[in-house]
């Protein structure tokens, strides 16, 4: 699938266990909210147990199971 979910993609660093950390904005969400995270993408190669397809095919990082943490940073 070559559609995004996300814009403004920032890599931020990387964590201790070396999975890269990115802020982004969701295109659909309405108030331009800054999110904090990782990219689905990005863990395919070293950490697939922590990523999931969703119904609607785009593929989603489980931050539960990695050491970079998913949250919103400001509106």
């Amino acid at each position: 699938m070559t559609a995004s979910l996300k814009a403004d993609i920032q890599r931020t660093g990387h964590s201790p266990n070396e999975i890269s950390k990115h802020t982004f904005r969701y295109r659909h969400h309405p108030s331009g909210t800054l999110f904090y995270g990782t990219m689905a993408q990005d863990l395919f190669a070293t950490h697939p147990e922590a990523v999931v397809r969703t119904a609607n095919g785009f593929y989603r990082a489980r931050h539960d199971l990695l050491d970079v943490s998913f949250c919103a940073i400001r509106p």
